[in-house]
């Protein structure tokens, strides 16, 4: 059985206690999360509107990254994107969860490459009002040496 606590943001776990959910199965709470019930909570609204909106602009993003990769490059390095909407919603989740539950931070991001989850984190990032930074070396890491390494 998943622990309610441990997938949903706090303001969203409290809210389906309350309404005798901790019990359920995860289509059960999928279920109820989205139906004109569990709507018409206004944490609830909030979680599932910046869900969709994080997702469809990633959607939307994939779209045009995969529109600009070389022919037949898809699961090689020249492709554009090497993950999908579905782990950016997996992320935004998470950064949710964090906001949520009012702890602070800013996002990094090592490792830009050309960057569709930079501008995908960003929009989550920018609709919770948490800064992102994006860094890259843009040429990789050097090679290992046995002193130390100072970036």
């Amino acid at each position: 059985m998943m622990n309610i606590h441990a997938i949903t943001p706090p303001s969203v776990a409290h809210v389906m206690v309350q309404q005798g959910l901790a019990g359920g199965s995860l289509n059960q709470w999928a279920d109820w999360l989205l139906s004109e019930e569990g709507l018409r909570h206004a944490a609830i609204l909030r979680y599932i509107a910046y869900l969709k909106l994080v997702y469809e602009h990633s959607l939307a993003t994939a779209e045009l990254y995969d529109r600009k990769s070389p022919p037949n490059s898809e699961g090689k390095k020249e492709h554009l994107r090497h993950i999908g909407p579905e782990e950016m919603l997996f992320i935004a989740n998470q950064l949710y969860v964090l906001d949520d539950a009012q702890i602070p931070g800013v996002v990094l991001e090592c490792g830009v490459s050309h960057g569709y989850s930079t501008c995908c984190s960003s929009c989550a990032c920018s609709r919770l009002a948490r800064q992102m930074i994006a860094a890259d070396s843009c040429g990789g890491l050097p090679a290992s040496s046995e002193g130390p390494i100072f970036f």
